[in-house]
């Protein structure tokens, strides 16, 4: 899935629901989204997934210039940390519009996420 989505030139807007899949990682999705310079528009609906692990995720979602808007939820997944996805937030100056669900996660520790947040411009 991933490495397909990287490939679509002149996307704009993305809407990807894998709820209650059994997709156990999603390293390869965020490589392929990390591809989507033009994507200004991101929903990723991954609740009630398997995995625990959002690094790569994080990382995509850094190389995502263009990004305005984001919709990331997470609820009641396996994921226990959060500090890539942080990281990569931070670099996405130009966002506008952030809703980021952890309901239900295995997280115990925001502080990365926080410093990312905080060095966002655009919110």
């Amino acid at each position: 899935l991933g490495r397909g989505l990287g490939r679509i030139a002149g996307l704009t807007s993305l809407w990807l629901c894998l709820r209650r899949t059994i997709v156990e990682s999603v390293d390869e999705l965020g490589r392929g989204l990390g591809q989507l310079t033009g994507l200004t528009s991101l929903a990723l609906d991954l609740n009630y997934t398997k995995f625990t692990a959002v690094d790569e995720l994080g990382r995509g979602l850094g190389r995502m210039a263009g990004l305005t808007s984001l919709d990331l939820t997470l609820l009641s997944t396996k994921v226990d940390s959060v500090d890539e996805l942080g990281r990569g937030l931070s670099q996405l100056t130009g966002l506008t519009s952030l809703t980021l669900d952890l309901n239900g996660t295995n997280v115990t520790a925001v502080d990365a996420l926080g410093r990312g947040l905080g060095r966002m411009a655009g919110l």
